[in-house]
């Protein structure tokens, strides 16, 4: 996980392999941003963290993004980042 430390946006850098293609996956005030393509918090009803994986939900046309949590470096940092946006709904 990287956070600039330049930069007037807090963001996290998440690398996510994905069909052995790496995504760029970015956690800005503005929102969610999955290889350059933003979706602001706004659009998200919470987020979820098991054993296996990291959840940002969403109803609507793009629904929910998963990611593997073994290709997050550190998802305790993460999810602490998300809480500043979304509810965590962890079951």
């Amino acid at each position: 996980m990287t956070v600039p430390t330049a930069t007037l946006v807090p963001t996290v850098v998440l690398p996510v392999l994905l069909l052995f293609r790496e995504r760029d996956v970015e956690l800005t005030e503005a929102g969610l941003a999955v290889d350059g393509s933003l979706r602001k918090w706004e659009e998200f009803d919470g987020f979820t963290l098991t054993d296996d994986a990291l959840r940002v939900t969403a109803d609507g046309l793009f629904g929910t993004r998963e990611f593997d949590r073994a290709d997050i470096e550190d998802p305790d940092a993460v999810a602490e980042t998300l809480e500043e946006f979304l509810p965590r709904v962890d079951t």
